[in-house]
């Protein structure tokens, strides 16, 4: 090869090779990253260390880190770090996914050698309030929490509301505190609302307390004094929301329905006590309206007002028995319309006398049983979730 040639190769292989750091996968890295976190459980935020090898660099311009979820496709950026002689990064995080970091080095050109590294980060599955954030809304809406994790709510009424939209949450109050719960509306379409005190709320909507849709369940709650200014001034409930062991006393409803307004539903109904006591105006007690087949209204009690209001084409889709209320002619046939005989209704005390027709008298299925064995009793305070 004579000489001429050898240099026209030599400046073609210069032009194609370009710049030293011109690297496009990691595994050609010629340089690692660290990360390294002393996480046991979030609750806010937590703090991530990255550092990398010390590099002398010709042309430097900058570090740049970037990070993803492990699971996730694209990289966003974090940090641009123009010290050529920095070796490491703090990042707080905010999120329990497992995360993928990556440092470049890029020189003035803009070519870039990156270099890769993962973590895994503890799942944070329970948090408490007051203790761990502000209030269960707060919570909610934390990424820390997703589907089938648990919110706990220690203490306090809250008026900030709650929205149980997108995610499937199990929020329950801790039980041992009988002042917890909302002084607002609540809205849930997925998860489990468990052992909450709604009261004196009013508003423009459906469902002045609670508004309960797609597979929504609500347990053991006191739902008391609320109003709207449509229907359901208790509990507005439809598609596949369900209420059990509930309380829903005096509510007020501008449109009737005055505790709780049914309509387009495959729900469950179950073991809840409905009582309207004094001079409600409005005062149909509970309204269901065009349910699905599939919904079942069993094992209640509904006591005071004009009581129980539905529909003729509701009656043939839907199973409405086993319960206390006044008008019986088209439901099932083990409806009764005796007096329940409250310990004392008037001041808020719904749990049965020994004499109540009302104890025993439930769905004899096994699967409705009491706590102790017995056959199921009719009201919140009956059933296998029995309001305690």
């Amino acid at each position: 090869m004579n000489r001429y040639l050898a240099m026209i190769i030599m400046v073609v292989l210069l032009i194609s090779c370009g710049s030293l750091f011109k690297t496009e996968s990691s595994d050609k890295a010629n340089f690692e990253i660290f990360i390294e976190h002393d996480i046991v459980r979030i609750t806010d935020s937590a703090l991530i260390n990255i550092s990398w090898e010390s590099m002398s660099v010709e042309n430097f311009s900058h570090f740049r880190i970037e990070r993803k979820a492990t699971l996730d496709n694209n990289w966003i950026f974090v940090k641009d770090i123009e010290n050529p002689i920095s070796t490491n990064y703090s990042d707080y995080i905010y999120d329990d996914e497992d995360i993928d970091y990556r440092v470049g080095i890029m020189d003035l050109d803009y070519n870039v050698l990156w270099s890769e590294g993962s973590v895994l980060i503890p799942k944070t599955t329970t948090l408490f309030i007051p203790d761990e954030s502000m209030s269960p809304q707060a919570a909610f809406g934390s990424p820390l929490i997703d589907d089938y994790d648990t919110i706990i709510v220690e203490s306090g009424f809250y008026d900030d509301g709650l929205s149980m939209i997108g995610k499937t949450v199990y929020v329950t109050s801790s039980f041992d505190n009988d002042s917890v719960g909302f002084a607002s509306r609540v809205i849930i379409n997925r998860g489990i609302l468990d052992g909450f005190i709604i009261q004196n709320h009013q508003a423009i909507q459906n469902g002045g307390g609670l508004y309960i849709s797609g597979s929504g369940k609500v347990k053991n709650c006191l739902i008391v004094n609320n109003e709207s200014e449509r229907n359901g001034g208790g509990v507005y409930l439809r598609e596949g929301g369900s209420l059990f062991n509930c309380i829903l006393f005096n509510n007020q409803s501008q449109y009737g329905s005055a505790n709780l307004y049914i309509e387009n539903s495959n729900g469950e109904i179950i073991n809840n006590t409905f009582v309207l006591l004094g001079d409600i105006p409005f005062d149909d007690n509970v309204t269901v309206m065009e349910v699905e087949e599939g919904f079942l209204f069993l094992n209640n009690i509904i006591f005071g007002g004009q009581n129980f209001v539905t529909d003729s084409s509701s009656l043939q889709f839907a199973t409405i028995d086993y319960s206390r209320l006044d008008y019986i002619s088209a439901c099932g046939d083990s409806t009764i319309s005796s007096n329940p005989n409250f310990v004392n209704a008037e001041f808020g005390d719904f749990e049965l006398m020994p004499h109540s027709p009302c104890l025993n008298s439930g769905h004899p299925d096994f699967k409705y049983n009491n706590l102790d064995g017995s056959r199921n009793t009719m009201g919140a305070y009956g059933g296998p979730g029995a309001l305690e």
